[in-house]
């Protein structure tokens, strides 16, 4: 697995500001992740681990949301393989089982962490800033 740190930099930009703020909750989201994999969890409770799994169920909720809608908006072509692909996400996020998470967190937040990292490289990096470039190409058009 690549050991990704969930920093934001520019160059992770979309060059729409809601989308890119939304993705820095993403970030931050995976940040928080990553800190309880690298302390194994060790000390920590129940209840910060679900604020961070409702954090991110709440992220995947409403950013999925927003950039499907703009891509009605622009009427993006490429909306139906986004929409897969967020619905893919949708189900891992809803599908992490709360009670084996509480009961052994460790490999839960590896999973997690390793799955952001997948969505990351291969959604927020390709998919996303393509998305953006034909969003920003037909605003321009409009």
């Amino acid at each position: 697995m690549l050991d990704f740190k969930f920093n934001w930099d520019s160059s992770i930009e979309t060059g729409f500001e809601t989308v890119d703020q939304q993705h820095k909750e993403l970030f931050r989201i995976g940040r928080a992740i990553e800190q309880l994999v690298i302390t194994k969890c060790i000390g920590i409770e129940d209840r910060y681990i679900l604020d961070i799994v409702c954090a991110l169920r709440e992220y995947a909720a409403f950013h999925f949301y927003e950039e499907e809608h703009l891509m009605e908006q622009y009427q993006i072509e490429q909306i139906e393989e986004h929409r897969k692909r967020h619905e893919e996400y949708r189900k891992m996020i809803l599908s992490i089982d709360l009670k084996k998470l509480s009961a052994d967190p460790y490999p839960e937040m590896i999973r997690l962490k390793s799955a952001l990292t997948e969505a990351i490289f291969t959604h927020v990096l390709v998919m996303d800033k393509d998305m953006m470039q034909e969003v920003k190409k037909r605003m321009a058009e409009i």
